[in-house]
């Protein structure tokens, strides 16, 4: 999305009493898309030459009530953390207030995905404390399609880690006193 299309929402938000979490990764990407590969300048060296643009642009989102913070990056693999460390440091000496959440995957994830390995052979434990330990978030996040359908028989059916996934998130919370949140669907989309 563009701006345009974040200050729309955000604008409806205001209207009706939400808040948002705002997507704009715009420049960013290399950083926090887990896609594509950390080249070039680190974090800090792009935060140096392009850190007021971007506090600019965030402080354009800012005159919304209703704008919570920002959803920095969606289900990143390890190799992300040190950097999406440097970028939570520099917005929350801006926007104290504000959310930098970092989503993470769910414990069915490969091993490709997580670890940035698809030969390792890690327990999803690790991904979950290296996240701890490296980027120290307010709080953790991560989503879990718990729900899907069984084309064999047409019938839904619970994915058969949804609990366990749940007690990673759970025993982290009450070990680090770091509270958590699970992203669910409200619609369907593919099998889900």
């Amino acid at each position: 999305l563009e701006s345009v299309e974040y200050h729309k929402a955000l604008s409806l938000c205001d209207k009706y009493g939400l808040t948002m979490l705002v997507r704009d990764q715009k420049g960013l990407e290399k950083f926090v898309v887990k896609e594509l590969g950390i080249t070039g300048e680190s974090a800090a060296e792009w935060l140096k030459k392009n850190g007021e643009s971007l506090k600019s642009r965030l402080d354009d989102y800012a005159t919304h009530p209703s704008f919570a913070g920002i959803l920095a990056a969606d289900e990143p693999h390890t190799g992300k953390y040190p950097e999406l460390r440097i970028l939570q440091d520099w917005f929350k000496k801006y926007y104290p207030e504000k959310e930098f959440e970092v989503n993470l995957l769910p414990d069915y994830a490969s091993q490709e995905q997580l670890f940035n390995d698809e030969k390792g052979n890690y327990p999803y434990q690790k991904y979950l404390d290296e996240f701890i330990d490296v980027v120290q978030p307010e709080y953790l996040s991560y989503d879990h399609y718990a729900l899907i359908i069984n084309h064999e028989t047409g019938e839904q059916y619970l994915r058969p880690s949804y609990l366990k996934n749940l007690e990673y998130f759970a025993k982290a919370s009450k070990r680090t006193g770091i509270p958590f949140k699970v992203f669910l669907l409200t619609l369907g989309h593919w099998d889900f």
